[in-house]
């Protein structure tokens, strides 16, 4: 009789345990079909949660919001899946127009975009821009109520920049980064719009303008956007014949910089060391102290 009563108390504990950790446990599908399929059976959205291996503030956002109970709670209203950009999601993050991590990506069942949402959100954060994003039918439309309400709002103005790019509405885009300028906000979306704007000028062989641009966008030491950045930064630098003290500069502080993924780093660290060894070919006694520094070592 107590052997049997032992043995229900286990199994009771047994589900206890299980339903509690299915109720703390973020649902991810195990990969991009069965959530596509899911999200079409279920009739729900899909959310395309696009990530790297070197995504620090991926892995802070797994930790600390992924575990939250609200958040948990939010996601049965939709269908979430890991996209490693750079692994299997390459072709999935093309398409989206995904440059950027950690970014979210919400389509509708039949496959329509609904909204993206770019950059490191807190629990609160998160919360708050998915009840934004369930209560509109797309984040266009949330940004004109904002706008409808308040023209100025720089954040709503920084977001609509994007979009306004996107479609090639560049002097439209430009008045909407202003308006965002004014408003003195520091944001994933603000980061973003300065740095597309940037890659504007840069195509369209204005440097001057797109390292400003550029300049201005990583003075917001932003996680998100910064690598990003960088790289266009890179390219602006070399295509404007800026001469090699300016370029190895940057690669400064591009090597310094904690936002910057490891393939970028690397090519910056090993591009300042190529320059430092064309610096002691110049220089016979740099030549010679390098060579001893080497020998010792």
């Amino acid at each position: 009789m107590r052997t049997s009563h032992l043995i229900s108390t286990l199994l009771l504990l047994s589900v206890i345990q299980a339903a509690h950790a299915q109720s703390t446990t973020f649902p991810w599908a195990k990969d991009h079909a069965e959530a596509e399929s899911l999200a079409q059976s279920q009739k729900k959205p899909l959310m395309l949660y696009f990530t790297t291996d070197w995504c620090g503030w991926c892995k802070v956002m797994e930790r600390d919001t992924f575990t939250s109970k609200n958040v948990i709670d939010q996601a049965k209203a939709y269908v979430s899946v890991r996209i490693d950009a750079e692994k299997e999601g390459v072709e999935l993050a093309k398409k989206y127009g995904v440059d950027s991590y950690p970014t979210f990506v919400f389509i509708n069942p039949d496959g329509k975009p609904i909204a993206t949402v770019a950059g490191y959100r807190n629990a609160a954060d998160w919360e708050e821009r998915i009840k934004q994003l369930f209560n509109n039918a797309s984040d266009l439309s949330r940004i004109n109520k904002i706008l409808a309400a308040d023209s100025t709002n720089p954040q709503a103005n920084a977001e609509l920049a994007i979009i306004s790019l996107s479609e090639n509405k560049v002097s439209l885009a430009i008045s909407q980064i202003e308006l965002a300028r004014k408003g003195n906000i520091k944001s994933t979306e603000y980061a973003r719009a300065l740095s597309n704007l940037g890659q504007h000028y840069f195509n369209s062989g204005d440097f001057p303008n797109a390292v400003k641009l550029l300049e201005e966008s990583l003075a917001l030491n932003d996680s998100t956007t910064s690598s990003l950045t960088y790289e266009r930064f890179v390219y602006t630098f070399l295509y404007s014949g800026k001469d090699s003290p300016s370029v190895n500069a940057l690669f400064k502080r591009i090597a310094e910089s904690q936002y910057v993924k490891p393939e970028l780093k690397k090519q910056a660290s090993d591009s300042l060391r190529s320059y430092e060894y064309a610096l002691q070919l110049a220089n016979p006694d740099l030549l010679v102290e390098a060579l001893i520094k080497q020998l010792q070592t």
